[in-house]
This record gives C-alpha cells, structure tokens and sequence, in this order.
C-alpha cells in the first residue's frame, strides 16, 4: 500500500511539473514548435531505450504508426500548447485531451459514440465550468456575475 502511494506520489510530481515546464517554456518558444521538440526528443529516447519499439512500423504499419502520431500529437497536444498561452493550464489539461481523444477514435473507427459517451463529455464539461467558472472571468464583481474572458470561454468551447 505505501509503495503505491508512493508510485503515485512520483508520477503526480512528474504530471504536474510537465505542465509547468510546458507553461515555461511557452514564453520562449511558440507552442507547435515545443510540442514538436517535446514529443521527437521523447520518441528518439523511447526508440533507443524500449526494445521492440520497431515493432509499430513492421509488416505495413509505418503509415498507420505515422498518421495516429501526427494525429494525436498534432491535433490533441499542438492544440493544446496553443491553448495555454491563453488560459490556465489546468483547465487545458483537463477538458482537451479527454475530448479530443475521444473524438480522433470515434473518427478512426476505434470507439462507437452513444448517447453514454455524449452524457459523460456534457457532464464533464459543465463540472469543469463550475470548477474554473471564477477563472472564466464570470463569478465576480457586482452582482456576483461578470462577462466571461472571451478567449477562455472560446477555448472551453471548443474543446467540446
């Protein structure tokens, strides 16, 4: 039990200082470009380090293994980085990649979309409203409600 904790513990450090070193690093570097060094430098240690990683582009699977890369990477964490110049990591995090990886395997044939599915996304995104509904800009001020931040609530949008 401790040992899990610990596991835990390890892997939510290193969660969390990803999205810091991601927001850093975007005060230097426009976000395609850091997401495309982030995830070549991450293949090019995976590729030397995990025997068998060749595997994924044997017997006809290098266009297959290239395009769900260029898809995940380039529509999930491109768009991604993007966002968080604009607003709060978090909030990135936690309403694009469910989201959109959802919708990539519906896409590509990988999930059915139900009305479920459809429930899970709505319900998920209306409590991601009220958790950041004070960062949205809306919540304060006189009256207890102002004009959301257009960019924030454009990028909560669509990410749905």
């Amino acid at each position: 039990m401790v040992r899990n904790l610990a596991f835990f513990a390890v892997m939510s450090l290193i969660w969390g200082l990803t999205w810091a070193a991601i927001k850093l690093g975007l005060d230097d570097v426009p976000p395609l470009l850091l997401a495309a060094a982030r995830y070549l430098l991450t293949a090019a240690l995976l590729a030397t380090a995990v025997r068998g990683a060749g595997a994924a582009f044997a017997h006809g699977r290098t266009g297959r293994t290239i395009i769900s890369a260029l898809l995940v990477n380039t529509s999930t964490y491109g768009l991604l980085f993007w966002g968080m110049q604009h607003v709060p990591s978090g909030l990135v995090n936690l309403a694009l990649i469910p989201i959109l990886l959802f919708a990539i395997a519906a896409f590509t044939g990988e999930e059915r979309p139900t009305w479920r599915h459809a429930s899970a996304l709505a319900i998920g995104s209306i409590g991601l409203v009220g958790l950041f509904w004070t960062r949205l800009g809306a919540g304060s001020g006189s009256g207890g409600y102002r004009r959301p931040k257009s960019r924030s609530i454009s990028a909560s949008l669509s990410s749905i």
